[in-house]
């Protein structure tokens, strides 16, 4: 079965990958080629190949070309062995991309409130090692409950946040106006609860949009998170 990805998102040379694995052509000889010229590896394998290895390894799963043809052993012997410095390039920049296809669980402990207040809670979210974007980032889940309607079980309301030092933030502005799919699970068992917010940069913070879930922020959470597209929303 063909798994259909959407690949506008992998930051590469170019957005849409040329190739065909009957001409896989030749890498440019000038530093740069010209939009409309389609830019390739170093020949032994396409673009697309290459890619698809990428894609399988990070997501475990095929992306569009058939198993049953697909050279995968002797793509890991030229970017492992050979160390073919254009597709390892291609290869890197790819694995990145589709890592954000893979939600990072990370663990939310529950942090003390100095007030105390019941109403109230707050989770520090630690940064992964080899995460990218928001998985690499320490944030914290800001919770207040709204006890409106109902006293004995109140509504929850939730917001991301972090505030960024000189180092990162300069980050920052990459996330400024996206939109995140947010999944939150009780650690100690009970049914995932998922929106969809964006996010916005003050100064050296960041920052969500408040959101209600039906959830009791009270303990231990996972909590996965991934950007969306950029054209979300507009």
């Amino acid at each position: 079965m063909c798994l259909e990805i959407p690949l506008e998102s992998l930051t590469m040379e170019q957005g849409r990958i040329q190739a065909s694995a009957t001409n896989p052509g030749v890498p440019p000889d000038s530093g740069e080629a010209s939009p409309a010229e389609p830019l390739y590896t170093c020949g032994r394998f396409p673009v697309l190949a290459i890619c698809e290895k990428a894609h399988r390894d990070q997501t475990g799963r095929a992306l569009c070309l058939n198993s049953l043809d697909f050279p995968a052993e002797a793509i890991r012997h030229h970017l492992e062995v050979e160390r073919c410095p254009v597709c390892c390039r291609w290869y890197a920049n790819a694995l990145r991309e589709y890592g954000r296809l893979v939600p990072m669980v990370r663990r939310a402990q529950m942090v003390k409130i100095a007030a105390q207040r019941v109403d109230e809670a707050c989770h520090e979210l630690p940064g992964q090692r080899g995460g990218s974007g928001l998985n690499a980032l320490p944030l914290m889940l800001k919770w207040h409950a709204d006890k409106g309607d109902c006293p004995q079980r109140p509504a929850w309301w939730v917001q991301l946040r972090f505030h960024a030092d000189g180092a990162s933030a300069g980050r920052l502005k990459k996330l400024n106006g996206r939109f995140v799919h947010l999944t939150i699970e009780p650690s100690d068992g009970g049914p995932p609860v998922s929106v969809e917010t964006r996010l916005g940069v003050d100064d050296s913070s960041l920052v969500s949009i408040e959101h209600c879930l039906p959830i009791d922020p009270r303990r231990d959470l996972n909590v996965s998170m991934r950007l969306l597209p950029r054209t979300k929303g507009e």
